[in-house]
């Protein structure tokens, strides 16, 4: 079976994974799943814009537990965990994730 998170390490970025009241330093593969523009993906709210935008997550099979409300921050970017499977037989995670609100919001 194929390491997949192996391939994409050369890409991959330092995050830190908050869960269950834990943090552990990583290394994880974050891209936007969609390529629109960012404008089109919002939502107008009472307060302002909502962004709408997802994010893929590959890491590691070490890097996180279960997923259950984890926090994947990288940068000045904090993202909310969404849902992840462990694929490739064990090899890695796969996850969805979209910006946590309050965060900075920045291309």
């Amino acid at each position: 079976m194929r390491d997949y998170f192996k391939m994409t390490q050369r890409y991959a970025q330092d995050v830190v994974i908050e869960e269950g009241g834990e943090k552990k330093a990583a290394k994880a593969f974050i891209q936007p799943l969609s390529i629109s523009s960012p404008e089109n993906e919002g939502r107008a709210t009472p307060m302002g814009m909502a962004d709408d935008r997802r994010y893929l997550l590959i890491t590691a099979a070490d890097a996180i537990n279960t997923g259950e409300n984890a926090l994947i921050s990288c940068g000045d970017r904090v993202y909310s965990l969404l849902r992840c499977e462990l694929m490739g037989g064990g090899s890695h995670w796969e996850g969805i994730m979209k910006l946590k609100a309050g965060a900075e919001n920045v291309w």
